[in-house]
């Protein structure tokens, strides 16, 4: 069983965690229809505006999230 599965099918029991609150049915539908993918540092995972179609579960490493200003800082 990978961390993914293993996450879905036993997520840590915080009362915060989406996971614990979905229920275990639920869990298994999402991992029925789950697709990793793994990303490279500097890659773009979504974008600003764009529409959301995916649910992403951070298993393992680091997101950062920003938006550029006008003058694009």
């Amino acid at each position: 069983m990978s961390n993914a599965q293993d996450l879905l099918i036993r997520p840590p029991h915080s009362s915060g965690s989406f996971l614990v609150n979905l229920g275990k049915a639920g869990r298994e539908n999402l991992l029925a229809v789950a697709e990793r993918r793994d990303y490279a540092k500097g890659d773009f995972i979504f974008r600003a505006g764009s529409p959301a179609e995916h649910v992403y579960l951070l298993i393992d490493g680091r997101v950062k999230i920003f938006e550029l200003s006008s003058v694009g800082r």
